[in-house]
């Protein structure tokens, strides 16, 4: 294990809204999501977005319900926001959420390991908790808060995986 988890903690968010883009396993290429994050940032999607006010997180929230799959990419409001064309959206109540920071080389920390890991991490500090579903769909997500935008002196990066739980 190459990347290192560096803190975890338990939040309550409020209810929350994700305006994005799904995708699904057919969209993904050798890099999982990596090009699609790609197209985004040459595109005006981000810049449309902030048109709709201050998200609360940038994120790419993967949902999984018995073999469907889905990966978005987009913002979390924390106010219902009328969604522009061409962008989808989810709602979320207010839910219970673990996160792991997770510190590593950009190639380490993404991927089915590392989100892995997280989880781990944090059922060894809080035994207790359990996944929480949203309308029957199990919910993580990558949150690329201002951690994940500064590279430390070894050239890592820190990225935040988020998971609703319940106790």
């Amino acid at each position: 294990m190459a990347y290192e988890i560096m803190n975890v903690l338990i939040d309550n968010w409020p209810a929350t809204q994700l305006v994005g883009h799904r995708y699904t396993f057919e969209d993904a290429d050798e890099t999982a999501f990596g090009h699609l994050w790609e197209k985004w940032n040459a595109s005006d999607r981000w810049a449309n977005l902030a048109k709709l006010g201050k998200p609360i997180a940038c994120v790419g929230l993967m949902r999984l319900k018995g073999e469907s799959f889905e990966y978005w990419i987009g913002n979390l409001f924390a106010e219902r926001i009328q969604v522009p064309e061409a962008f989808e959206s989810l709602k979320f109540p207010a839910i219970k959420a673990a996160t792991a920071w997770i510190e590593g080389f950009p190639n380490e920390i993404f991927g089915k390991d590392p989100a892995c890991g997280a989880w781990d991490t944090i059922l060894q500090k809080y035994p207790n908790l359990k996944r929480k579903t949203v309308d029957g769909w199990m919910i993580e997500l990558e949150n690329y808060t201002a951690r994940f935008d500064r590279v430390n002196s070894e050239g890592h990066l820190t990225l935040d995986y988020l998971f609703f739980v319940t106790d």
